[in-house]
């Protein structure tokens, strides 16, 4: 038995033993689901906003996935054992897990059970990335790997034991969790998050930094941007992704939805479906106790309408993760050209499809003369878009067919050109889907072609193999795009 569990049993927490973990992952086939998911995901990975993505739906599988009844028992027993005002301690990912925890605040069996999956969901995510960033991607994490995460440091104490110093760190030190009052009255089920961005310290995140954030990011878009610390700025430019991800967090654990990203139709005022699914979200944090159930949304919604307007000037682009990946998207060379084969992404935005490839390519000066139309149309604050960020595309569009629309990553300058191209005088046909070499289904391509109702799959690696004026079918459900015939002929 390790150190750090032989001082957890010393506070006199109750431990959630680690067998009950690899029964449930076994018993209920969530093991095998889950290692899909990892070998499907794992080149798509290269930043937060994707990490943020894979863990929204590690999470969502966690939660979605019934508890054996066995397990169920045995977990109600221990919680019964706390009273009825309990704490789920989680262990933090490296570096800081071995004197830092996060609190989850739960009342009901329900709410404890939930958060109880959420915990064993930190921890297998916490070794699946691990796995990732030591180059092994073929596998899920092994039985051995989990144990050396110490899955049993999972515990509950109650609000009590926590007051009375049960809740010190291993370091022997006591401790207040920032933000976490637990009471009899009102958990903390979602106040706490502490987000890890690549080659930064864990960073802890509260309604009220976000705030803050989102109001630096605002002054960003207005050009009166300070200096801030490197760590400062990377937070500060993934700030909308952030803020879906923490709503994503809330309105999952929360709501428990069949899609794991159906928390971005409360962002887009055109969702049809905003109201119903804000009421369902609102409903169910109340209950839980969640102070915080209103501000979220309205935050997440307020950052999303930065970044659309950061994306229309062009100063958003240095907050994506697409630095390990070309620029551009070359064409594919006739030995690249695929023929009846899959390419795999994220599922961004729900739908399915079928068209012509053609690619398009931000233009990247004013005289830049490729063949491309520049847009017609002007931006929403009337103003005519700079050239730098005029969309254009990779060669003349002659067909008349329906499109997919390859891209970087979908903006609001490349959006209106393509839906531009269908207006009289363009060529004929329409866009019926976009493939975005990088993004997410937290990115702004994601929400930008769930607004508009096209499917849209991101974070494909391979998608320069694709050839324009390729036929492909896009299913936006399972992020799987299907090369139908090879593309033009080409002389030798």
């Amino acid at each position: 038995m390790s150190e750090r569990i032989k001082q957890s049993e010393e506070h006199n927490h109750e431990r959630i033993p680690a067998r009950l973990l690899f029964e449930y992952l076994e018993e209920t086939v969530l093991g095998a689901r889950l290692a899909h998911l990892l070998e499907s995901r794992a080149l798509m990975i290269s930043g937060a906003e994707q990490i943020w993505a894979f863990e929204i739906e590690v999470e969502h599988l966690f939660l979605r996935t019934m508890l054996p009844e066995h397990i169920e028992r045995e977990l109600l027993e221990l919680l019964d054992r706390v009273g009825e005002t309990r704490l789920i301690r989680v262990p933090l990912p490296p570096p800081n897990a071995a004197n830092r925890y996060e609190l989850l605040g739960v009342g009901t069996q329900a709410a404890a059970l939930r958060s109880i999956q959420t915990a064993w969901a930190r921890v297998w995510t916490t070794v699946a990335l691990q796995r990732l960033g030591g180059g092994s991607v073929s596998a899920a994490p092994s039985r051995e790997e989990l144990k050396n995460a110490e899955p049993e440091l999972v515990t509950v104490a109650s609000a009590a034991e926590q007051s009375n110093g049960a809740g010190a760190e291993p370091n022997g030190e006591a401790r207040a969790e920032a933000g976490v009052e637990p009471s009899a009255e009102s958990g903390a089920p979602f106040a706490l998050r502490y987000v890890p961005l690549p080659g930064h310290e864990p960073v802890e995140v509260t309604a009220e930094l976000l705030e803050t954030l989102v109001q630096e990011l605002e002054e960003h878009a207005d050009k009166r941007e300070r200096r801030a610390p490197p760590e400062r700025r990377a937070l500060l430019r993934h700030t909308p992704a952030l803020a879906r991800y923490l709503l994503g967090l809330a309105y999952n654990r929360a709501v428990v939805p069949a899609d794991p990203f159906a928390f971005l139709g409360l962002i887009s005022d055109t969702h049809t479906e905003a109201e119903h699914l804000r009421e369902a979200y609102l409903a169910a944090t109340q209950a839980s106790g969640y102070e915080n159930s209103e501000r979220l949304p309205q935050l997440a919604e307020k950052a999303y309408r930065i970044e659309r307007r950061l994306s229309e000037t062009g100063m958003g682009e240095e907050g994506q993760d697409d630095s390990a990946r070309p620029r551009e998207l070359s064409h594919a060379t006739p030995e690249q050209a695929l023929s009846a084969q899959q390419l795999v992404g994220f599922a961004s935005a729900p739908g399915r499809a079928r068209g012509v490839v053609a690619r398009i390519i931000p233009s990247q000066t004013a005289g830049s003369d490729q063949g491309a139309r520049k847009m017609e149309r002007p931006a929403t604050s009337g103003r005519p878009l700079a050239a730098e960020n005029t969309a254009t595309a990779g060669h003349p569009i002659t067909a008349a067919g329906d499109r997919v629309v390859v891209c970087t990553r979908l903006t609001v300058p490349v959006l209106r050109y393509v839906l531009g191209l269908g207006d009289s005088g363009s060529p004929g046909g329409r866009t019926v889907a976009v493939l975005e070499q990088t993004g997410s289904p937290l990115g702004l391509g994601a929400l930008l072609a769930r607004e508009q109702r096209i499917p849209c799959v991101s974070s494909i690696p391979d998608l320069g193999r694709l050839e324009d004026g390729i036929a492909v079918t896009v299913d936006g459900d399972t992020g799987l795009v299907t090369a139908l015939q090879t593309g033009p002929a080409r002389q030798a």
